[in-house]
């Protein structure tokens, strides 16, 4: 925030001075240089979405997943985005993430995951990359499964950026 305040040089002394029995305040400089700059910070929050796929298997109720920032740092236990078990066959839903560490679980209920004994089920999480960017950004498929027990997690990072990769 830039405040101003008028320098002693600005005041024009009137004609007749009124007599209010107030006296009005000495006005002081707010910095003591002359020359300082007003500085602005913008804060912007750029979306880059995330798709969420999910091919259930006979039991979509027992399905559910969150996705919750890692870094920087939330309030513990801070849910981004959750999605309740429901009964629909298949689901996808997209999501906008801001710059940051995230971490995806996917949770079964009963726990078999969503694959193989009672159907064929799976999940993928593509990165779409920035909302209303360039169309000719390619996907990329941060995590996918379906074997799992009660639940599976993986942690990534927008801008996405493959962690495997990078640990060689």
């Amino acid at each position: 925030m830039t405040s101003f305040a008028p320098s002693s040089s600005s005041l024009i002394p009137t004609s007749s001075p009124i007599n209010s029995g107030v006296v009005p305040p000495t006005p002081t400089p707010l910095t003591n240089s002359s020359t300082t700059s007003p500085s602005f910070s913008p804060t912007l929050s750029i979306c880059y979405n995330v798709d969420i796929i999910i091919i259930h298997d006979m039991y979509p109720g027992d399905t559910s997943w969150t996705i919750e920032q890692v870094e920087p740092p939330l309030p513990p236990n801070d849910t981004i985005v959750e999605f309740s078990p429901r009964n629909d066959t298949n689901q996808s839903r997209t999501v906008c993430l801001t710059r940051g560490l995230y971490n995806f679980t996917i949770f079964d209920d009963y726990p078999d995951g969503l694959c193989c004994e009672w159907g064929i089920g799976n999940y993928t999480l593509v990165y779409q990359g920035i909302e209303g960017g360039d169309e000719d950004e390619e996907e990329k498929v941060i995590a996918s499964g379906g074997e799992f027990i009660a639940s599976e997690s993986t942690v990534f990072s927008i801008p996405y950026v493959d962690l495997n990769a990078l640990r060689g």
